[in-house]
């Protein structure tokens, strides 16, 4: 993701924090142990990151 932003032109120094989750934080109970759809699984797959406007 952090590739991806800065190459969608996005300042690297605006770039707070990227954080990828998947098994640390699950949004269902489909870990890798637990027969699940792809789609279940897919909504474990997410990252969150913080762009600070102002170094823009």
């Amino acid at each position: 993701m952090h590739t991806y932003l800065l190459l969608s032109r996005i300042n690297a120094d605006s770039i707070v924090r990227v954080k990828g989750y998947g098994e640390a934080l699950l949004v269902n109970e489909c870990d890798n142990k637990t027969m699940c759809s792809a789609q279940q699984h897919e909504k474990n797959r997410r990252m969150d990151f913080v762009i600070d406007p102002e170094t823009m």
